[in-house]
């Protein structure tokens, strides 16, 4: 049975009079997909969330079978879908069985009137022919009101994404600051974009998390990690040479490119640090904060890495090459006061354990 969990200050018992200081009523509100029968929030607001604008008609969207329990082969045409303006009207129900409706859509505009929510099931979509925008733009210099974008992301804006004056654009400088802007100038060597708002500390979190990993010789496998851990949440990487590394020698800038685009992907605004290539034993000799962990075989290590991790504490975490660390280096790590860990009952890749050790720390501090 799930454990009741509270963030804040919340009444001794649910569903009862919670009042405000002010000795107004806080307004109680129920946020589950399935009622009380599964896990569900209690969430108490300042100011209803129950205000209605406008209740327009309703209709129905259930599916009509047009053949039950239908075991002929079928081409349904998918790419030949008549396209309707609608977002939801376009959607045209093909299969459906208690589980599961699958649905073909040509929608030819997007929701700019509405905000739909299923409250029903969980719902993906596949596009396959169109395209999604992405309007972030890293601005690792900006300081004004004014700014002048990069010849490459300007490129990008206004001859990929086709952007025009007027058109807005969110910009990060990599350093906590999230703005919105409009563009001014089209230009696509230089375009010109004018800041409306600044959100600064924006994401911010209260730990610090540093993974010094070997790089693995298929350089690809490394990159995967730098893209992922970067969405996932990480605050610096170090690429670590061990005595088993079959991979001495990284390209920086590539690197830094890759990170720079998981950083305008996940819309975060701090972009990782990204360290030169260092040694395992530079790497053990210079002073660390926080808690230290180096993660070992499944045989060889210690309690699992959830276990040993204190919640808002900064980390800094060894992930060693495909042949793991010799004994020499674990040795030389503990003796520096790094804990041995586990990331689990089975053998790791490189960059999966620097994945797994990357989401263990972020889930364990959003609990």
């Amino acid at each position: 049975m799930p454990q009741y969990h509270s963030q804040g200050k919340f009444p001794h018992k649910r569903h009862t009079v919670y009042r405000k200081p002010d000795g107004n009523l806080y307004a109680e509100e129920l946020v589950s997909s399935e009622g009380f029968s599964n896990i569900y929030s209690l969430i108490y607001h300042c100011h209803p969330p129950t205000l209605i604008k406008n209740v327009g008609e309703s209709f129905s969207v259930e599916p009509k079978i047009t053949y039950q329990r239908h075991l002929k082969h079928e081409s349904f045409i998918g790419f030949d879908v008549k396209p309707e303006k609608d977002f939801l009207l376009s959607r045209k129900h093909i299969l459906v069985n208690n589980d599961l409706n699958i649905c073909l859509a040509a929608p030819q505009d997007s929701m700019k009137d509405y905000f739909y929510k299923n409250a029903d099931s969980d719902e993906v979509l596949f596009v396959h022919i169109g395209s999604g925008v992405l309007k972030t733009i890293y601005a690792p210099d900006i300081y004004d009101t004014l700014y002048t974008v990069s010849k490459e992301e300007s490129f990008h804006c206004i001859k990929v994404l086709r952007l025009h004056i007027d058109d807005t654009v969110n910009l990060t400088d990599g350093k906590g600051n999230f703005y919105s802007a409009t563009i001014i100038d089209d230009n696509p060597k230089g375009c010109s974009v004018k800041v409306i708002e600044t959100i600064h500390d924006y994401g911010k979190r209260n730990f610090h998390l540093h993974i010094a990993i070997a790089p693995t010789k298929n350089i690809d496998r490394f990159e995967w990690f730098l893209e992922k851990a970067t969405e996932i949440g990480i605050d610096e990487i170090t690429p670590l040479i061990c005595s088993h590394s079959e991979r001495k020698v990284v390209k920086p800038e590539r690197m830094e490119k890759i990170i720079i685009s998981a950083m305008k992907q996940s819309m975060k605004t701090y972009l990782p640090k990204l360290n030169e290539a260092t040694s395992f034993k530079v790497f053990i000799n210079k002073d660390k904060s926080g808690q230290k962990f180096v993660a070992n075989l499944p045989g060889d290590a210690g309690t699992h890495l959830k276990t040993k991790y204190i919640k808002g504490n900064d980390a800094v975490i060894l992930i060693g090459p495909e042949g793991d660390f010799s004994p020499e280096e674990i040795a030389d790590a503990i003796k520096k006061d790094y804990q041995s860990i586990s990331l689990g009952r089975y053998r790791l890749r490189t960059e999966t354990a620097g994945i797994v050790a990357c989401h263990t720390i972020n889930l364990l501090n959003d609990i």
